[in-house]
């Protein structure tokens, strides 16, 4: 009785392993021909088309930059393919973006980009695991902040004083406001009676097709 339990286990384990394999075999079969033709920056777009109603407008359109400039103009000309893509191309792209005087922090963009773009390939089963795992991360640069001086503030305040952008400037230097805040700010934003300014919306300017775009979004 236990030689014939253990013979029926053991066929049943081997017609479990055959299925698996099998269904291994046609997932392999299947990840080959869909990959077979689709370049690294096409299915970039296509991904990036997912993420339209999903993330703000700026953040699109700093992915979609990403993709046409750096991106596109390296694995472009050597038609990279998405399903043969290894670790060192991503190694390659990187020292060819330093070489152009790119930052590690800018790099770093980049490969956060790629990372989340084939992690998605993954997920659909486009792809059997995601290469950006095997691939070192840019190191971010240190930031070293630059800053007036209580003096040279001033003077560029007296400087200022009588151009259009001087309110601009006040708040920038007394709040340490970015651009994008002070341009952002609201009547609603303003308490008087409490002396409190919030910092709600922001307007910033990048890019679109070849047209500057002012694009005004809330400030989380």
């Amino acid at each position: 009785i236990k030689s014939t339990g253990s013979k029926r286990k053991a066929a049943q384990f081997l017609q479990e392993e055959l299925v698996r394999r099998n269904e291994e075999k046609n997932k392999l079969q299947r990840l080959k021909e869909a990959n077979a033709d689709i370049l690294i920056v096409d299915y970039l777009h296509m991904w990036l088309k997912t993420k339209r109603t999903k993330i703000e407008a700026i953040t699109y359109n700093g992915y979609e930059t990403r993709i046409e400039n750096w991106t596109k103009h390296y694995f472009a000309p050597i038609n990279a393919k998405l399903s043969t893509l290894e670790p060192s191309d991503f190694e390659d792209f990187y020292n060819t973006m330093y070489e152009g005087g790119v930052s590690g922090t800018t790099a770093l963009s980049y490969h956060r980009l790629m990372k989340q773009a084939l992690g998605y390939a993954v997920k659909k089963d486009i792809l059997l695991y995601n290469v950006m795992d095997k691939v070192d991360a840019p190191r971010k640069n240190n930031f070293v902040a630059s800053y007036y001086s209580k003096e040279e503030a001033l003077e560029l305040l007296e400087l200022a004083k009588d151009d259009p952008i001087y309110l601009p400037i006040l708040l920038s230097t007394y709040y340490g406001l970015r651009r994008s805040e002070v341009l952002g700010l609201r009547w609603s934003s303003i308490a008087f009676k409490e002396n409190r300014i919030s910092i709600e919306h922001k307007v910033v300017e990048f890019a679109r097709k070849g047209d500057k775009v002012l694009i005004a979004s809330h400030n989380m």
